[in-house]
């Protein structure tokens, strides 16, 4: 899955952060996520936040670099 790893400490944070080298999906199971760098996304490459999903941007400025595609599948009853 590229770049992604979890991390293990109390508050089961998934870090995430830099260049993504495939596809990815951002799960709400694994939920929440902290960027630990901008989330690049370059062109070929598609990451999808599911409904429910929390991302903390850690401090970072940018929190996605996108030339792939960025799809959020969250919805007014669950963002």
């Amino acid at each position: 899955m590229g770049f992604l790893s979890p991390v293990s400490n109390a508050t089961a944070l998934t870090s995430i952060g830099g260049l993504a080298t495939s596809d990815l999906v951002l799960t709400k199971s694994q939920s929440p996520y902290v960027l630990t760098s901008t989330l690049q996304i370059p062109p070929g490459i598609s990451v999808t936040v599911e409904a429910g999903v929390g991302i903390q941007s850690n401090g970072v400025d940018n929190m996605f670099w996108t030339q792939g595609s960025l799809t959020f599948k969250g919805t007014r009853e669950n963002p």
